[in-house]
């Protein structure tokens, strides 16, 4: 059913944008709600772990905003977060929802914007 042609509409997915700017995550947070872009928003503080130029590990404190949309709205919600916040576009990747229960699908669907 995932791959299927025509249930492009169904797929849903979990959206990731990291920053260094918990503030910033906030701000884009409530862009994204008020827009309904997504369906709903949650901010964690995460550990991002790399190695320096001497090769010892460092954390990097970060902050990730975690939110449920539909597939559809990706390209959507890109363009407009690098309209609203285009001198320091955060990092925006997105995890494909293969299966969820169908209330849950629902619930996005009814608060995110057609497509």
């Amino acid at each position: 059913m995932y791959f299927e042609r025509g249930n492009e509409n169904r797929i849903m997915i979990l959206l990731h944008i990291a920053s260094a700017d918990d503030g910033e995550l906030a701000s884009i947070a409530t862009l994204l709600l008020k827009e309904k872009l997504v369906a709903d928003v949650r901010i964690d503080t995460i550990r991002r772990l790399l190695l320096n130029d001497n090769g010892e590990l460092e954390e990097v404190p970060r902050f990730l905003l975690i939110c449920k949309t539909k597939s559809l709205l990706f390209n959507n919600i890109v363009d407009f977060i690098r309209e609203k916040h285009s001198t320091n576009l955060p990092e925006i990747y997105a995890l494909p929802l293969v299966s969820m229960e169908r209330s849950q699908e629902e619930l996005i669907r009814s608060r995110t914007k057609a497509v």
